[in-house]
C-alpha cells in the first residue's frame, strides 16, 4: 500500500502540471505576445496628414472617397488627402462602389502608413458587426472614424467603440434642419456630410453654428462643383480626385468662410455683463452667438452670472447656491448703467426667441455651466423641455465641474457640447479618445492655437472655437487667422462688416446677357447686423451647365478695417423655356403627322382582325 502511494504522487503531479499548462495556454494570450492571436493589437498613434500651402485662409480638409481600385492607387503619392472613405464590408474588405473587393481593410490601412486617416463606411448591420469584430480582435485603431447614411448604424458602433469618431451622411435633408443636429448628436457624430446641391451657405452656416462640422460631397469631379463646395464655408470637401481639390484652393486668394461672432457675456464694454440689455444690444449689432454663464439658486432656478457669488457685480453679496431667486432679484447689476436685474435663463430664452423672430436672425445661445451641482443638467433639461429651446442652444463647460459633460451626454444627448478645458496640441493625442467618448468639441483659449493644431483639429472633424478676444483689433486678428468661432468682448464691432455675398438666379435672353470672366457683376452683400446692400463684385470663374450658365464671383471688402476677399457660391443664369424654343415647328408637325399615322395603322389593323374573327366564326358554324 505504501509503494502504491509513492507511485501515485508523480501521476498526480503530472496531472496538476498539465492542468496548469492548459490554463496558461488559455489565459497567457491575454497578457503576452500571443495576445495578437486572440485580441486586437492597439494602434494609438495619430496620423500625420498632408497640408497644402495656399492663399485660401481656413481651407477645408480634403477627403477622398475611394470609389475604385484606380482611386486607391492614386492615393500612393506625396500629395494625399487628410481622410479616405473606405467601403467596409461584412468580410472586413474594402470594396469599390459596385461591391468588387479592392483589398482587405487591414492591408489598405497599413498601406496608408499613418499619412491618411481611415474612415470605414458601413452600409448595413453586417458591415457594422464586422467592423466591431475587427476593432476587438484584429486591430484597435484610435485615429479612425465610422461613417454611414444611417445615423443609427453610426450610433450603434460608437456605443461599442466610444473612443472613435462618427460621421453621418445625409443624401437628402429633412424639412426641419434641426433634425440633422439632433439625430447626428444623439448618435455620436460631430461631422455631417451633405451633397453639394444641398450645401448652400445658409444651410452650412446653420449646422456649423451649432458645433457641427460640415463636409460637402462634390457631385462631380469638376472645378465648378469643387468651387461650389468650398464657397459654402464647409470645413471639408469630399472628392475622388483630391489633387484637383487642392489645385482649386489656388483660385481662392481670400477667406474660406467668415467667423461666428460670439458675444462674450453680451456686450460687457457698454452694458452690464450677463444682462438682458447686453444680450439685446449684441443681437442687434451683429452677434451670431450669445455666450452666457449659468448657476442654480437655492430654490433650483437658473440665473445668469459669471461667478458663484453676486459680489462685485451687484449692490449686494452672497453665494448664489445659498440664495433664493427672490433674494437675488432684489439686487441690481451695477457695473454699467442702466442698472438691471440678474436675469433668469427663462428670461434670456424668451428674449432670444423674440429678437430672432423680429430681426429674422438665427442667433444661438452658448450656455456655459458654471456650477458643479449634480442635478444641474436635470433641471436644465426641464427648462429646455418647457421652452422647447433645443434648436438654438449649445452648451460648454469646464469638465472640472464634477463631470458635467458626462451628465450632458447621459441626460441631454441631443444637445451639442464643447469642453473649455485646456487641450493643447501636446496632449491632444491622449485627450482625443475621451473627447470622442463624450462626443464633445473643443472651445480653446486662443493662446493654444497653432497652424499645425488647426490642421489636426479640422482633419478630425473638430471645428475651431476660441476664447476670449478683447478689442476690435483682436477680433480682426482672429478673423485673419481663419478661425471659425471667435468669442469676444466687442461683438458690436462687426455690425457693418460683410458676412456673405450672393445673387438671385437671373434669366438671360442670350449668352450675351451673361457676364464673362473678369466682368463686374452686381451682388447682394449681407452684413452681420442683417442689413443688405448692393455691391460690385467680379467674375472669377465661368462655365456652361444644363439649362444655362453659372459663374462665381468675389468681392473685395474693407468694412472690417482691412481688405478681405469674400467668395460667392454659384450665380445662375438661365434661358426661359419659351426663349429656348426646345420644340421647333418642324418637330411639332412631325410629331402630329407621326401620331396620325400610328392611329391610322392601328385602325386598319383592328378592322383586319375583326374581319378575320368574323370569317373564322362563320367557318366554325358550318
Amino acid at each position: 500500500m505504501k509503494k502504491y502511494r509513492i507511485r501515485i504522487l508523480p501521476l498526480a503531479f503530472s496531472i496538476c502540471l498539465l492542468t496548469a499548462l492548459s490554463l496558461s495556454i488559455i489565459l497567457l494570450p491575454r497578457s503576452s505576445a500571443l495576445a495578437a492571436v486572440y485580441a486586437a493589437e492597439t494602434d494609438a498613434e495619430l496620423c500625420k496628414t498632408y497640408s497644402k500651402q495656399s492663399p485660401l485662409i481656413g481651407a477645408p480638409t480634403v477627403v477622398c472617397d475611394v470609389t475604385s481600385k484606380s482611386v486607391y492607387d492614386g492615393l500612393m503619392s506625396d500629395v494625399t488627402p487628410s481622410n479616405a472613405i473606405l467601403r467596409f464590408d461584412k468580410d472586413k474588405n474594402v470594396t469599390d462602389v459596385d461591391g468588387k473587393v479592392i483589398g482587405s481593410f487591414y492591408d489598405i490601412y497599413k498601406s496608408f502608413n499613418r499619412k491618411i486617416i481611415p474612415i470605414a463606411y458601413l452600409s448595413d448591420g453586417a458591415a457594422a458587426d464586422a467592423f466591431d469584430d475587427m476593432m476587438r480582435n484584429d486591430v484597435n485603431i484610435t485615429d479612425i472614424a465610422v461613417m454611414s447614411s444611417s445615423a443609427q448604424t453610426v450610433g450603434r458602433v460608437r456605443k461599442s467603440q466610444p473612443h472613435i469618431r462618427g460621421i453621418v451622411e445625409y443624401e437628402s435633408l429633412p424639412e426641419n434642419l434641426y433634425e440633422v443636429v439632433k439625430e447626428s448628436t444623439e448618435n455620436g457624430a460631430m461631422t455631417v456630410v451633405l451633397n453639394s446641391a444641398d450645401a448652400d451657405i445658409k444651410t452650412v452656416t446653420y449646422l456649423q453654428a451649432r458645433f457641427k462640422t460640415v463636409w460637402v460631397r462634390a457631385q462631380t469631379d469638376s472645378f465648378g462643383d469643387y468651387f461650389q463646395s468650398i464657397a459654402s464655408g464647409a470645413l471639408g470637401v469630399i472628392a475622388t480626385d483630391p489633387r484637383f481639390v487642392y489645385d482649386t484652393f489656388d483660385y481662392f486668394d481670400g477667406y474660406a468662410r467668415n467667423i461666428f461672432n460670439v458675444a462674450h457675456r453680451g456686450l460687457p464694454q457698454n452694458y452690464n455683463e450677463n444682462s438682458l440689455g447686453g444680450v439685446e444690444a449684441a443681437m442687434r449689432s451683429g452677434a451670431t452667438h450669445i455666450e452666457l454663464d449659468g448657476h442654480l439658486t437655492k430654490d433650483k432656478r437658473f440665473v445668469i452670472n459669471h461667478d458663484d457669488t453676486v459680489d462685485g457685480v451687484t449692490n449686494g453679496k452672497g453665494v448664489i447656491s445659498e440664495m433664493t431667486l427672490s433674494e437675488i432679484k432684489k439686487l441690481d447689476l451695477v457695473l454699467k448703467t442702466p442698472y438691471e436685474k440678474i436675469p433668469t435663463l427663462e428670461e434670456v430664452i424668451d428674449l432670444v426667441d423674440a429678437l430672432n423672430a423680429e430681426l429674422e436672425t438665427d442667433v444661438v445661445l452658448i450656455f456655459e455651466i458654471k456650477d458643479d451641482q449634480a442635478d444641474f443638467v436635470q433641471y436644465l433639461k426641464t427648462v429646455l423641455d418647457e421652452k422647447d429651446f433645443y434648436d438654438s442652444i449649445v452648451i460648454i463647460t469646464f469638465d472640472s465641474n464634477e463631470h458635467q459633460l458626462e451628465n450632458l451626454k447621459n441626460t441631454l444627448p441631443q444637445v451639442p457640447t464643447a469642453t473649455l478645458d485646456s487641450v493643447p496640441e501636446s496632449t491632444f493625442k491622449t485627450k482625443l479618445p475621451e473627447l470622442c467618448r463624450l462626443n464633445t468639441g473643443v472651445d480653446l483659449i486662443h493662446v493654444l492655437q497653432t497652424d499645425s493644431y488647426s490642421t489636426a483639429l479640422r482633419d478630425r472633424g473638430f471645428s475651431e472655437w476660441y476664447w476670449t478676444f478683447g478689442a476690435k483689433n483682436d477680433v480682426q486678428r482672429a478673423s485673419e487667422s481663419g478661425y471659425l468661432g471667435v468669442t469676444n468682448n466687442s461683438a458690436d464691432c462687426y455690425a457693418k462688416v460683410v458676412r456673405s455675398v450672393y445673387k438671385e438666379p437671373t434669366a438671360a435672353n442670350s449668352r450675351e446677357d451673361v457676364p464673362k470672366l473678369g466682368d463686374k457683376v452686381s451682388l447682394i452683400a449681407e452684413l452681420y447686423d442683417g442689413t443688405k446692400i448692393e455691391v460690385n463684385g467680379s467674375v472669377t470663374y465661368f462655365e456652361t451647365v444644363s439649362g444655362g450658365w453659372r459663374c462665381f464671383a468675389e468681392y473685395e471688402d474693407d468694412s472690417a478695417g482691412y481688405t478681405r476677399r469674400i467668395f460667392s457660391q454659384a450665380l445662375s443664369y438661365y434661358l426661359p423655356i419659351e426663349d429656348e424654343n426646345p420644340f421647333p415647328v418642324w418637330a411639332i408637325v412631325l410629331c402630329v403627322c407621326g401620331g396620325i399615322a400610328i392611329v391610322a395603322a392601328a385602325a386598319i389593323t383592328a378592322v383586319a382582325v375583326l374581319k378575320k374573327r368574323k370569317t373564322d366564326k362563320s367557318r366554325f358554324a358550318e
